[in-house]
């Protein structure tokens, strides 16, 4: 995996380290597409699961039809940490971190592992759920979109500790 994207603020740039452990426990994130020239950007539930990006989603809409015209895709993470605050309003700031991931989608309708990811994203955000196991019905209820990550790009602005 390559990093693509050439920071204007080097200071800021994460190691591709961090970069996955905030691309794994961020709680929401951005999964950009293209189709004849029109962006679309929708908010997602995913996990990251044996290096890939692991989306739930119906099977059929947008997302379905604009992916499998165009698998490139753009995902994107970011926590505000807290506000910069200064003495004046261009000195206001954030402190944040993100992570920007190039890659390419494909729509999975089975996947030999399809159980264990759709536990693991119920468990990333719920790790107390206690259901019974998913059965043929449940897994065959949804599909997965699965991203893999051509390029990954971290950058974050820290409090100064005292």
């Amino acid at each position: 995996m390559r990093n693509t994207v050439a920071l204007r603020r080097k200071d800021r740039e994460l190691n591709s380290i961090l970069a996955m452990r905030i691309l794994e426990n961020a709680e929401v994130g951005y999964l950009s597409l293209a189709c004849e020239n029109q962006p679309y950007t929708i908010p997602v539930n995913y996990v990251l699961w044996d290096g890939r990006i692991y989306i739930h989603t119906a099977k059929e809409g947008k997302k379905i039809t604009w992916l499998q015209k165009n698998p490139q895709i753009c995902f994107t993470v970011s926590t505000m940490i807290d506000v910069k605050k200064a003495d004046t309003y261009c000195g206001y700031g954030a402190y944040f971190e993100s992570v920007v991931v190039e890659g390419h989608g494909r729509v999975l309708q089975q996947h030999p592992h399809k159980r264990e990811i759709l536990t693991a994203l119920v468990k990333k955000y719920d790790p107390q759920a206690q259901l019974p196991p998913i059965d043929e019905a449940g897994e065959n209820s949804v599909w997965l979109i699965e991203v893999t990550l051509d390029s990954l790009c971290g950058k974050g602005r820290y409090p100064v500790q005292s």
